[in-house]
């Protein structure tokens, strides 16, 4: 059973979800992760209906904190634009 979500289903969220699904958080899709709604280890299928793009630190937390409704992770670090790191030693960009 597929736990990924690739090819067509991946393609899938990236045109209905555009970026990341948690609420404020704009990370582009294709830098985002497929996430499972109803987690694919208690039964949930791979699917664009059971699926939403998270971006990496919003589908860790989600994976580690348990949520309840209407449950709000903290934001994201800063996230510098593609290859625009910051410079090394600097506090910001």
């Amino acid at each position: 059973v597929e736990m990924a979500f690739t090819g067509a289903a991946r393609r899938a969220l990236e045109i209905r979800d555009r970026c990341c699904g948690h609420e404020g958080c704009h990370i582009p899709g294709h830098r985002c992760q497929g996430d499972h709604i109803h987690r694919h280890a208690d039964g949930g299928p791979t699917t664009p209906e059971n699926g939403q793009l998270r971006c990496a630190f919003h589908n860790n937390w989600r994976e580690h904190h348990p949520e309840p409704p209407n449950a709000r992770p903290p934001d994201p670090p800063p996230h510098p634009p593609p290859g625009k790191d910051p410079p090394e030693g600097s506090s910001s960009p």
